[in-house]
């Protein structure tokens, strides 16, 4: 369950990276934000 998430979030993050190049501080706070709601 956790590995298929992960491999879909992952999935996201390589087919966003133009997003990514433009909102960085935005995805890593969402991405943190992610895994803090996962590891609690």
């Amino acid at each position: 369950m956790l590995l298929h998430f992960m491999s879909i979030l992952f999935y996201y993050l390589l087919h966003s990276c133009e997003i990514i190049r433009h909102s960085s501080l935005d995805m890593l706070a969402f991405i943190l934000q992610l895994l803090s709601f996962i590891s609690s």
